[in-house]
C-alpha cells in the first residue's frame, strides 16, 4: 500500500464524517492564518521580512489566500460556516479578511522588490 493510501486510511479513521472533516479544515486554516499573521507582523516590525526564505513568504501568501477563499462569498469559498459549529460573525469575518489580504499584499510587494534585486 502506498503512502497516500495509508494517509487516506488514517484520515478516514480520525475524521469519519463530513462535519468532522470540515471542522478539521477550519481549524487548520485558522491556526495557519494566525501563524502567518504572527510571522508577518513580527518580521515587518523587525524589518527582516526580506530575509525570510521565499518558500516561507510563499506559504504565508498561499495559506492566507486559501483562508480568504474559505470565508469569502466568492465561488471558491462558498461554505456556510454556521452549519459546522459556532457561527463566525460578520465583523470577525471582515477582520480576518482584512488581515489576510494585508498579508498577501505585503508578500507580493516584497517578492516584487526581491525580483528587482
Amino acid at each position: 500500500m502506498n503512502e497516500d493510501q495509508l494517509m487516506k486510511n488514517k484520515l478516514k479513521k480520525i475524521l469519519p464524517d463530513e462535519a468532522s472533516q470540515i471542522l478539521m479544515i477550519e481549524t487548520l486554516l485558522g491556526m495557519s492564518g494566525v501563524l502567518c499573521e504572527y510571522i508577518m507582523e513580527t518580521s515587518i516590525k523587525k524589518d527582516n521580512f526580506k530575509y525570510l526564505p521565499v518558500n516561507v513568504q510563499y506559504a504565508c501568501a498561499n495559506i492566507t489566500a486559501n483562508l480568504i477563499a474559505f470565508i469569502s462569498d466568492g465561488e471558491l469559498g462558498k461554505v456556510d460556516l454556521s452549519n459546522f459549529g459556532d457561527e463566525i460573525g460578520e465583523q470577525t469575518q471582515e477582520s480576518i479578511y482584512r488581515k489576510m489580504k494585508w498579508i498577501i499584499e505585503e508578500v507580493h510587494k516584497y517578492l516584487q522588490e526581491n525580483e528587482k534585486i
